[in-house]
């Protein structure tokens, strides 16, 4: 009998882990999916580029011509 309720609290909670881990995968992908799809549009590309080079070159020049 005991390890018969052994069985069974093992098969439970076995399934219990198994339901969670995929209630977090599907959450998880979700958001990656909506980040991705945020992050591939055009208009935010061309943002990040423009905040990752060009403002920060133009930042440089700005300190070059100062510095002369």
């Amino acid at each position: 009998m005991k390890k018969m309720r052994s069985n069974v609290f093992n098969v439970a909670s076995s399934r219990q882990a198994g339901l969670m881990s995929n209630l977090r995968k599907e959450k998880i992908e979700s958001k990656i999916e909506s980040l991705e799809s945020k992050h591939s549009k055009p208009q935010a590309v061309i943002k990040d580029l423009v905040a990752a080079f060009l403002i920060p070159n133009i930042q440089k020049n700005k300190l070059q011509k100062k510095s002369k």
